[in-house]
């Protein structure tokens, strides 16, 4: 039996071997890479967010920052969903619970019984009611980035005017920026889901409030405005929303009132 010391075009086992290492390598290089500099990026804008705006936000892509806040925000709702599924217990069960520790404090004594007796879905199903949390959670990343480009376009509209035209990243004032900043800080929902064991609904509370804390420390620092003018920023959306809600309903009760009076006095 005759071994072929040469192969046809030159397939040997050693270039074959040579060639997968060239191609699959980078490949096998770049993947844990990256996962490492997700982790890295998650904790650090929880623990040194001003260091992280500082150094590493400049360096992210629109679509690193935006990848990171949807999968931050994901695990914070998945991890949610586990802590209540362990329980056998629904969102609407929890809140249940919620009411019956506040029920003891005088700001809550006045509550009426009947606030938490609506169903969580109108839904009559065969299903226990965590379950169809868990669903709607895997529709959490798109609910996400809707969330995020929405909210972006708010913030966009409080920029163009707290950030004065002599600032120098007055360029910088654009959707996709606001973007970057707005699902970064959502990686709080991971707080809130984390310190979900706290009573009272504290880890909710604390997570609302370091999210407005990392908006605060990402508009000042990336717009270079006081941290005054950052927090207006963040409010003002809110605030112009609430503003132009109550006039709008102002001007239906106005319409109605001359709808009504014409009738009676025509």
């Amino acid at each position: 039996m005759k071994f072929v010391s040469n192969p046809p075009f030159g397939l040997s086992p050693g270039s074959i071997y040579r060639s997968h290492s060239v191609i699959l390598n980078p490949l096998m290089e770049t993947r844990p890479s990256l996962v490492r500099q997700m982790a890295k990026d998650s904790f650090s804008i929880l623990t040194e967010p001003t260091v992280f705006f500082q150094k590493r936000y400049p360096e992210m892509t629109f679509n690193q920052s935006l990848a990171l806040g949807v999968l931050m925000t994901w695990l914070g709702a998945m991890l949610e969903w586990l802590t209540r599924a362990v329980k056998k217990e629904s969102l609407l069960e929890s809140m249940k619970r919620l009411q019956h520790q506040l029920k003891d404090l005088p700001i809550w004594k006045e509550l009426p019984e009947d606030i938490w007796s609506q169903s969580g879905s109108g839904l009559e199903t065969r299903f226990p009611e965590w379950i169809i949390e868990g669903m709607k959670v895997m529709l959490t990343p798109f609910n996400s980035v809707i969330t995020i480009f929405i909210t972006a376009m708010l913030f966009w509209t409080g920029g163009l005017l707290l950030v004065n035209r002599s600032n120098p990243t007055r360029n910088t004032v654009t959707i996709s920026e606001f973007a970057k900043i707005t699902a970064l800080a959502s990686s709080t929902a991971m707080v809130s889901a984390i310190l979900g064991f706290l009573p009272f609904g504290m880890g909710s509370t604390i997570g609302w409030v370091y999210h407005i804390v990392l908006l605060t420390l990402g508009f000042s620092i990336r717009f270079q405005i006081s941290r005054l003018r950052a927090v207006g920023l963040v409010f003002l959306p809110s605030i112009t929303f609430i503003l132009l809600f109550s006039c709008l309903i102002g001007v239906i009760f106005a319409l109605f009132g001359l709808i009504v009076s014409s009738l009676f006095h025509g």
